[in-house]
């Protein structure tokens, strides 16, 4: 379904009188029939979209339109198109000699990569060509990948072009009575599924691109995911899991890492994977051990040489991934009472950390184990962090009794200086604690669910890089001023239960041609959307344009 619709602008001076949203909605088809709750989302933008199911299933849809000049002399109104992804095949995931199949458990995490194809590359195509080439438009997508992982353990990875030849391939099918018929796909703009007949060497073409390959896994289940800086580490993956390991994956030539590495972090490491382990798990270039429980989250440095975990067992480790024998653990860091669900880089020294313990620390790797400084503000776990860069002067952050905080690291006392203790006969330097938050926000009432956060996309203060926008449970979506706290935008999305994923994007984040993420219908200009997902099945994309631009 595509509406028009301007929500509740609340800016003085704001986005202005020309320009307007428009939604889009369709629904995760299950496997079975029907549509299957959604908890997990990834997207190029909104070129692409995937979304993952409580049934272990991934709907890969897009809205790349390719034939403009076609559609616009058509009167039929935006079609998402898409295609079901299908996991590998056997042989099963062996994991401590306990047998799963490849497709088991819930999607769990749900990552896209971006490929090397450049910019420059992209106007090129887009000026020489007319539109309807589809190989130019198979090239734009060169390298694009999506991970997923389930709480059953396994890890697959599809191409992006590949899966999508079928879709691009058919995608100026006949209309008739507003019907879209796609080969093998699913069109949402009627709710209507119809195939064309196809030859079975093209059939079987289409199939064997559907279908991901296998990285391996983690025993007890996939729990998160984290893609390298591509500049550094080009096509590789790391992963967490239940059972409190790092591994470290190419997905590039995983046919050349065929010898994997345990690196050893502590008392607590653990190596659960046995040594006459075969295909499974080939890709793994490093395995990192040494939490004592479930691994929460994991985050690359710029750089690509350190990596930030943290982890059920209330610790934050930072590790070395350029060692020659191996990534390994530099530091372990104490401090959180509670799981550490988050972590980001600050600066060139500072680590940030979040947990169910309702704190959020700042550590300074360079002065010890303990946290440099402790934030406390919320009267929940914190449910989301959102640092605009690792050089901002200010990170928002939101806990699961509704609010929405603003720190400003000026205010803080810089981290390489401080109060001074003595403990064990050594001089360290002491936690200091801060409950004044540079803006408070409510997004909803008290506990009323967590709070997910991302960039703002309104046009004040230059595509809103001083703004933030919030959901929750509640279904409503705000976008806020971080430096003052005052709300901007309030829009109350259509879901008919609760949500379960939240991103933003801007126009550059597409991976369609140069006129499509700048220019449009009727001289108009995509500044950028969100995208949400619900555990009713459904995914609402909003667009902004500016008008007459």
């Amino acid at each position: 379904r595509h509406d028009v619709s301007g929500g509740q602008n609340l800016r003085p001076n704001g986005q202005g009188e020309n320009t307007h949203w428009e939604e889009t909605t369709w629904a995760h088809p299950s496997v079975s029939s029907g549509q299957s709750p959604i908890t997990g989302l990834a997207s190029f933008g909104s070129s692409v979209i995937a979304t993952g199911a409580l049934d272990g299933s991934i709907f890969l849809a897009h809205t790349l339109h390719f034939d403009d000049e076609n559609r616009r002399k058509s009167s039929s109104p935006r079609t998402v198109r898409g295609v079901r992804l299908e996991w590998p095949k056997k042989p099963p995931l062996s994991v401590a000699g306990v047998q799963e199949d490849s497709a088991s458990g819930a999607i769990s995490c749900l990552v896209a990569t971006k490929g090397s194809f450049k910019q420059s590359q992209m106007t090129s195509l887009s000026s020489t060509g007319d539109g309807s080439d589809l190989e130019s438009n198979i090239a734009l997508l060169s390298g694009c990948r999506l991970v997923g992982g389930t709480t059953g353990g396994n890890l697959a990875v599809w191409s992006i072009p590949d899966a999508m030849e079928e879709v691009l391939s058919s995608d100026t099918p006949e209309e008739t009575d507003g019907i879209s018929s796609a080969s093998g796909n699913t069109s949402h703009s009627s709710g209507v599924q119809s195939a064309n007949i196809t030859t079975p060497s093209l059939l079987k073409k289409w199939n064997k691109s559907k279908r991901g390959k296998s990285l391996g896994g983690h025993r007890g289940g996939v729990t998160c995911l984290s893609i390298p800086p591509q500049i550094y580490r080009p096509d590789s993956l790391i992963s967490g899991g239940n059972d409190g390991l790092i591994k470290l994956w190419s997905l590039r030539n995983p046919q050349a890492s065929r010898n994997r590495r345990a690196s050893m972090g502590g008392r607590t490491s653990r190596i659960l994977f046995s040594g006459s382990e075969k295909a499974p798990g080939k890709e793994t270039l490093d395995v990192l051990a040494g939490h004592g429980g479930r691994v929460m989250c994991v985050e690359t440095a710029w750089h690509g040489d350190r990596l930030l975990s943290g982890a059920a067992d209330r610790t934050v480790k930072l590790w070395d991934l350029a060692s020659q024998s191996g990534g390994r653990c530099l530091q372990t860091m104490h401090g959180h009472t509670g799981w550490v669900t988050h972590g980001r880089y600050w600066g060139r020294n500072t680590i940030i950390s979040a947990s169910s313990d309702r704190s959020i620390a700042l550590w300074d790797t360079r002065s010890g184990s303990t946290p440099r400084f402790v934030l406390r503000l919320h009267n929940g776990p914190i449910s989301d962090l959102y640092l605009e860069s690792r050089n901002s002067y200010w990170m928002a952050s939101a806990g699961a009794d509704g609010t929405v905080a603003t720190w400003d690291f000026r205010t803080m006392q810089h981290l390489s200086s401080g109060t001074v203790a003595t403990k064990a006969g050594r001089n360290v330097l002491r936690t200091s604690t801060t409950r004044s938050p540079m803006a408070k926000m409510h997004h909803a009432q008290r506990n009323s669910g967590p709070v997910m956060l991302s960039k703002g996309v309104g046009t004040k203060y230059g595509q809103g890089e001083r703004s933030i926008m919030s959901v929750s449970v509640d279904n409503a979506m705000k976008e806020w001023d971080v430096l003052s706290g005052n709300l901007l935008n309030e829009h109350k999305l259509k879901h008919s239960n609760k949500i379960s994923c939240f991103q933003s994007f801007h126009a550059v984040d597409s991976l369609t041609r140069g006129h499509e993420s700048r220019r449009g219908d009727n001289n108009r200009c995509k500044l950028g959307g969100t995208i949400t997902s619900s555990w009713d099945g459904t995914v609402r994309l909003r667009q902004l344009f500016l008008d007459n631009c």
